[in-house]
């Protein structure tokens, strides 16, 4: 285990698990300096990446990287997905070849670092039920956005964070080199394999330090993505915390979305990523529950189907009859992953009376 400064907070690394299993490739790293000993260290990766998945590993040329690194605005297909709360999602989808080498790097970048507690954003076993669970029990919680969270993220420096002193010792060449295979127009984007790794691995010193910055005021804090959720007993403490939130968010490199940052007491609906806290003091078991607007849509897409047949429902939302049947079948899955009840059940049998080859 290697220690590091960054900031004010100490990042723990995990180094000896990089060296044991990347050992032989390691000067390629620490020594490369032209694009054969890039493609070296890139089809070793390939390689390692395939072999346990039965597939046939890709290669690569030196002068293919070198295009993937210098011509970047041919190896990605921007498109548009739209938000859930208005506007557009920029997505730049690396095509076949770039999508290969970054989803064969994506495991060394996640050797680099070991994420904190408080992340739960692109962790196996870790998603939007397990951070709000976080924050049942608290009466006041503080929510905030980080604002144009992937492409904040630039390329100068994840190559500072891959030369810097707690990783393998990366060259100059390989850490500009692997900084660019992984960067669109110098901005991390959104859409490739290696970015989630990225992000968490640029954000693990924020992490650490709003994670103190909790425990210093008695909260509790977590991160999904983009989302930072505080909660506390009382208001006091959040008053306490706002500030130097901005001012950590800040000296990281990033800033909050102001019009996402709001404080909701517990006679408010309280939302932590998409879900709703649910306490004793507003009449309910403690916990976390699908928004009441989620589950009354979904038992009228389930009343549709019974009342006007699959092809008719599915015709009214705009939709062919499997985009229907599959958009229903996993809203009740979200319904009952999130909180086992009575009504999650109920939607369940209907489900299958009315599909039951499900």
């Amino acid at each position: 285990m290697s220690r590091c400064r960054l900031g004010t907070a100490v990042l723990k690394v995990q180094i000896g698990p990089f060296f044991r299993m990347y050992n032989p490739f390691i000067q390629s790293l620490r020594a490369g300096s032209n694009p054969a000993a890039l493609a070296k260290f890139v089809n070793h990766m390939s390689a390692k990446r395939a072999a346990p998945l039965g597939m046939r590993p890709w290669a690569f040329s030196p002068q293919e990287l070198t295009s993937m690194m210098e011509a970047s605005h041919l190896h990605y297909r921007p498109f548009s997905l739209p938000k859930k709360t208005g506007g557009e999602r920029k997505i730049h989808a690396p095509e076949p070849a770039l999508k290969m080498v970054q989803w064969s790097l994506a495991p060394f970048f996640r050797t680099m670092f070991t994420p904190a507690i408080c992340s739960f954003g692109f962790e196996r076993g870790r998603g939007i039920v397990e951070n709000a669970r976080v924050h049942v029990g608290q009466d006041w919680v503080l929510n905030a956005d980080i604002q144009d969270f992937f492409p904040s993220i630039s390329r100068p420096r994840l190559k500072g964070l891959f030369q810097s002193d707690w990783g393998p010792h990366v060259s100059p060449y390989m850490a500009d080199s692997l900084a660019r295979l992984v960067t669109h127009q110098g901005r991390l984007p959104q859409g490739a394999p290696s970015s989630p790794v990225l992000t968490n691995l640029v954000a693990a010193n924020l992490d650490i330090r709003l994670e103190g910055l909790a425990r210093h005021f008695g909260c509790r804090y977590s991160r999904y993505v983009d989302d930072l959720t505080f909660s506390a007993a009382g208001p006091g403490a959040l008053r306490e915390v706002l500030p130097r939130l901005l001012r950590i968010v800040a000296s990281e490199g990033f800033d909050l979305n102001p019009k996402k940052t709001r404080v909701q007491p517990v006679s408010m609906r309280q939302g932590v990523t998409g879900l709703v806290l649910t306490s004793q003091k507003s009449g309910a078991e403690p916990g976390v529950s699908v928004p009441r607007e989620f589950r009354r849509q979904t038992r009228a897409m389930l009343h549709a189907w019974r009342a006007h047949g699959l092809d008719r429902a599915a015709e009214q939302v705009g939709q062919s009859s499997e985009e229907f049947a599959l958009s229903t079948q996993g809203r009740i899955a979200h319904i009952c992953h999130v909180r086992c009840s009575p009504e999650a059940d109920r939607m369940k049998a209907e489900l299958r009376q009315l599909w039951p080859s499900v």
